[in-house]
């Protein structure tokens, strides 16, 4: 039986609080299943961050 490669958790939960990827994104990367991400998440207690983006330029009215 082939043995499991261990999964960087703390490199999941920076990716996962960084808010730049999908849970489905981050279980291709890391080799772990989506529901052990969110599992994972909730039971830390791991918090999303949204991206910054930039500001948006409206024109201005006078």
């Amino acid at each position: 039986m082939a043995r499991k490669s261990a999964i960087d958790w703390a490199a999941v939960e920076t990716d996962f609080r960084a808010g730049r990827q999908s849970n489905r994104q981050l279980s291709e990367k890391y080799s772990v299943s989506e529901s052990a991400i969110r599992k994972r998440a909730s039971a830390e207690g791991w918090v999303r961050t949204i991206p910054c983006t930039p500001p948006l330029h409206l024109p201005i009215i006078s």
